[in-house]
């Protein structure tokens, strides 16, 4: 009996290890193909949208969403989200407080993940009418260095759902996705600059053309056979 318990022991240790490794597998190409995702998808919004679905997809996830902070940093806007009741939020323009009794306001109030494994009983859990199945929720900030972007929101119709591994995980990709994220916005920002610069350039050039239109000053230069005037 005693061999058999060290046995039963064994397996599950050589288990719960495996699923680690696979885990940590997993993390690990999700991470890269967001970092891939970023490399082709220039426009930040397409980004958002195209990595949550690539994070529900990945690991089976009830629900997923990401929130971005507003210019004022006192909301956190949805900006993407999965399934019929992530349209319907999106369509809302769904959004919570910094510091509301949400998973989300605590989130992004202390910018630190926060695990509901029963959300019944966790008093921050804001129960959505549209998402009536979830039973575990978990949220990770989306940080660039000490800046916050936003935050990353996953569910699960299980309870007990998310392990310390879990987090871990959530918080690798996550940090990946603001890196991402930060990144594409920046790109967008300089596109949009060099564009205004290339308009604003444009613009007076034509309008030196005009002037020396109405001058009536010749635009056309004689030279000799020297080069000179």
């Amino acid at each position: 009996e005693q061999l058999q318990a060290q046995q039963r022991e064994l397996e599950d240790l050589v288990s719960r290890r495996t699923r680690g490794l696979e885990r940590r597998a997993l993390q690990l190409q999700t991470a890269a193909d967001i970092a891939k995702l970023a490399s082709e998808v220039p426009d930040p919004e397409h980004l958002i949208r195209q990595a949550i679905e690539l994070i529900r997809a990945r690991f089976g996830f009830y629900h997923a969403s990401i929130f971005m902070m507003d210019d004022t940093g006192n909301w956190a806007e949805l900006a993407a989200s999965t399934g019929e009741a992530g349209q319907q939020m999106l369509a809302r323009k769904h959004r919570l407080a910094v510091g509301s009794a949400s998973i989300i306001g605590w989130v992004t109030a202390n910018r630190l993940p926060r695990v509901a494994n029963d959300v019944e009983a966790d008093p921050f859990h804001f129960k959505n009418p549209l998402l009536p199945d979830t039973r575990s929720e978990l949220a990770v900030p989306l940080l660039v260095g000490q800046r916050l972007l936003g935050a990353l929101d996953v569910q699960s119709t299980e309870a007990e759902a998310f392990t310390e591994d879990d987090i871990r995980t959530l918080e690798a990709i996550a940090s990946e996705l603001a890196v991402a994220i930060d990144s594409s916005r920046v790109q967008q920002d300089m596109q949009a600059e060099l564009e205004r610069m290339q308009a604003a350039f444009r613009a007076e050039l034509q309008d030196s053309w005009r002037r020396i239109s109405r001058s009536g000053i010749t635009s056309i230069i004689h030279l000799d056979v020297n080069g000179q005037r």
